[in-house]
C-alpha cells in the first residue's frame, strides 16, 4: 500500500529535543494521489494552521498530513474496522517516531469532515496512542464512546453544515460526556 503525504519539520528542529507531532487527516476534497490536494482548498486551514510561524514560535511540532486514495470511508468509520488509509497512517507515525525525535507521549490527530470521522476511528483503533483527538465537522458512533472517554478531545461543527449534519457530532459528544 502506498500512500503519498507531506511532512512539516519544525523550522529550528534539534535532534537532541522532542517534539510532538500531529497526524492531520483530510476532507474529501483531499483524497487522491497527487500529494496536494490534502493541503489545498478546503483542507487548506485544517493542516496549515499548525504550521504558521505564529503557532511554531510558541508550540514547535512536526506536522503529517498523509493522502488517502479514495473518497468513500478514506479513514474508516468509528466503530468499525479502520480502513487500509488509516492502518497505513498509523504506520507512517510509527515509522515517523524511528526516523525523528517524536515525543510519543504527545502524538495528536485532528481532521475534518471525513478526516473528523477518521479521527475518531483513529482513537478508537488505538485508545493509548494519542495525547488528544480534534474532529471536525464529523460525527462517530455514541456506541464506542466509553473506550475513548479518557482521551481529551476538541469537537467542532459547524450548526449550518449540510454533508454531516451537527446531530452526529451532538450525539457523540453528549455520549462522551
Amino acid at each position: 500500500f502506498q500512500m503519498p503525504y507531506r511532512l512539516f519539520v519544525p523550522p529550528d528542529y534539534d535532534s537532541n529535543s522532542s517534539y510532538p507531532i500531529v497526524l492531520f487527516l483530510h476532507g474529501a476534497a483531499g483524497c487522491g494521489t497527487d500529494n496536494q490536494k490534502q493541503l489545498s482548498n478546503a483542507n487548506q486551514h485544517g493542516s496549515m494552521v499548525w504550521a504558521m510561524p505564529e503557532n511554531q514560535a510558541k508550540s514547535p511540532a512536526f506536522i503529517v498530513a498523509p493522502q488517502a486514495p479514495v473518497e468513500k470511508l478514506a479513514w474508516g468509520v468509528m466503530g468499525q474496522a479502520p480502513s487500509a488509509s488509516l492502518h497505513a497512517a498509523l504506520e507512517l507515525l510509527d515509522y515517523l517516531e524511528g526516523a525523528f525525535p517524536i515525543d510519543v507521549r504527545r502524538e495528536y490527530v485532528t481532521g475534518q469532515s471525513i478526516g473528523g470521522i477518521g479521527t475518531w476511528a483513529a482513537l478508537i483503533t488505538q485508545p493509548t496512542r494519542f495525547a488528544a483527538g480534534v474532529p471536525l465537522s464529523a460525527g462517530g458512533d455514541p456506541n464506542v464512546a466509553a473506550t475513548i472517554g479518557h482521551i481529551p478531545q476538541w469537537v467542532f461543527h459547524g450548526a449550518q453544515d449540510t454533508v454531516i449534519p451537527p446531530e452526529k457530532s451532538r450525539e457523540i459528544v453528549s455520549a462522551l460526556l
